[in-house]
C-alpha cells in the first residue's frame, strides 16, 4: 500500500486540528484585552530557543502560521487523492475511500453562535472549506470581538472533530488492509 496516501490522511487529520487551535490562538493574539484595551489578550508563542519552526512555516505569529497551514491543505489533499484509484474494487479500500471522499459527515456552516446550517460533506471538502474560512478571517487587518462571534471563526473552529474521527477510522481500515496482505 502506498504509505504516502496514509501519510496524506494522517497529515490532513493533524492539519485540521492545528488549524482549529491556531485560529483560536490567532484571535487571542489580535483581540484587545477587555481589561487593558491597549494590550492584546495573549502574546505570540514563546518557544525554547532552537525549537524547529518548519512545521509552522518558520514563524511564531499565528496569522503567518495559519497562512502556512491553510496552504498545506491543497497539497495534502493531493496526497490523499491517490487513494481514489488505488486497488479499485477492494472491499476494505472502498470503505476507506468512502470515509475520505464520500459525503458522509456533517459540516456545519455557522452564521453566528446560534445559527448553523448542516450539510453532508467529505473530509476533503471540509478541509477546503475550513481553509477558505480561515483565509477570510486572516485577511482582516483588524480583528474584533464581532469576528470571534462571526461565521468564519465559528465555522473554521467547529468542524474538525467529525472529520478527524472519520480520518482516524479510514486509517484503521487502511491498516486492516495492510495486515490482511501477509
Amino acid at each position: 500500500m502506498h504509505l504516502s496516501l496514509m501519510y496524506g490522511i494522517s497529515y490532513m487529520r493533524n492539519l485540521l486540528n492545528m488549524l482549529a487551535a491556531f485560529t483560536a490562538k490567532f484571535l487571542f493574539e489580535e483581540l484587545p484585552d477587555p481589561k487593558s484595551p491597549e494590550e492584546k489578550v495573549t502574546d505570540v508563542i514563546h518557544l525554547q530557543e532552537g525549537f524547529p519552526l518548519t512545521g509552522f512555516g518558520d514563524d511564531v505569529r499565528s496569522r503567518e502560521i495559519l497562512k502556512y497551514l491553510a496552504a498545506q491543505v491543497s497539497s495534502t489533499s493531493s496526497m490523499m487523492s491517490s487513494l481514489r484509484s488505488y486497488k479499485f474494487g477492494n472491499e476494505l479500500l472502498e470503505k476507506a475511500r468512502d470515509m475520505v471522499f464520500g459525503s458522509t459527515i456533517v459540516f456545519n456552516f455557522y452564521t453566528n453562535r446560534s445559527m448553523e446550517y448542516p450539510m453532508k460533506s467529505s473530509v476533503a471538502q471540509i478541509a477546503a472549506l475550513i481553509a477558505t474560512h480561515i483565509g477570510s478571517l486572516i485577511t482582516d487587518d483588524e480583528i474584533t470581538y464581532d469576528d470571534a462571534r462571526g461565521s468564519d471563526y465559528l465555522t473554521a473552529t467547529n468542524n474538525n472533530d467529525l472529520a478527524t474521527e472519520q480520518m482516524s477510522s479510514a486509517l484503521l481500515v487502511c491498516l486492516e488492509y495492510i495486515l490482511k496482505q501477509d
